[in-house]
């Protein structure tokens, strides 16, 4: 999961709040707004925006059919989240597993894919100009991280500069296995170690079998991204 609000302008929205229960930076001021527990919490409501569908789930609760149905929403999803007054938004990568190779075939294009994050990132920094706080994240390619750091880059390298500290660490940044993996779940890095991007703490593979040498465990230490590694054992 990629925070585009939190990353592209360093906004605290308080979604990790609602989440996780705390917040995503810290924030002393907004501890005593945040449920001491998962029972005090409000409810995250799922909110369908798109009725076509060419599957047949059948635990599937709504009758959609693969054809474009009247009053879909496009990219202007952006002026329903603020008329409507909808405090996050989450868009979600086509994941294959568990769906048929069919499925792929529905997904979008590299040059589509690049498009619609164009769309996001512009209409996430418009809501952030206008002073209109919104959580806004993408799901599912750990990609876009990379991509709003080169966009960044191009207008803001102060700002770059920071979200590239926010990219991967550690053992995970060193791994030789890392195109295989992904760096696999962030949200076990950042619950253990209250960075979504350090290494993930369930890795069970050695530091030989990672690639991990002496010496960039040395570089490592040198960009201050030593991370005690948790004990699994009971």
């Amino acid at each position: 999961m990629i925070s585009i609000s939190r990353l592209y302008y360093g906004a605290e929205t308080g979604g990790d709040s609602i989440r996780y229960g705390r917040p995503s930076h810290g924030d002393q001021q907004l501890m005593h707004a945040i449920p001491k527990s998962a029972k005090e919490r409000r409810p995250v409501t799922v909110w369908n925006i798109t009725r076509t569908c060419n599957l047949r789930c059948i635990h599937c609760y709504t009758d959609s059919e693969a054809k474009w149905y009247p009053n879909e929403l496009t990219h202007d999803i952006f002026d329903f989240l603020e008329r409507e007054k909808i405090d996050r938004a989450c868009f979600y990568h086509l994941v294959y597993s568990g769906r048929g190779r069919q499925m792929m075939a529905d997904d979008l294009t590299h040059e589509e894919s690049r498009q619609a994050m164009d769309i996001i990132l512009e209409r996430t920094d418009d809501f952030h100009r206008r002073g209109i706080k919104k959580d806004i994240l993408t799901v599912d390619n750990h990609v876009d991280g990379v991509y709003l750091y080169l966009k960044l880059r191009e207008k803001d390298p102060e700002r770059a500069e920071e979200v590239r500290q926010l990219l991967l660490k550690g053992r995970c940044s060193a791994c030789q296995w890392l195109n295989a993996c992904g760096g696999a779940l962030r949200v076990r890095a950042d619950l253990v170690y209250k960075d979504p991007w350090a290494p993930d703490p369930a890795c069970y593979l050695s530091d030989e079998e990672i690639g991990l040498t002496e010496e960039k465990k040395k570089e490592l230490a040198a960009r201050g991204e030593e991370f005690q590694q948790k004990n699994q054992e009971k």
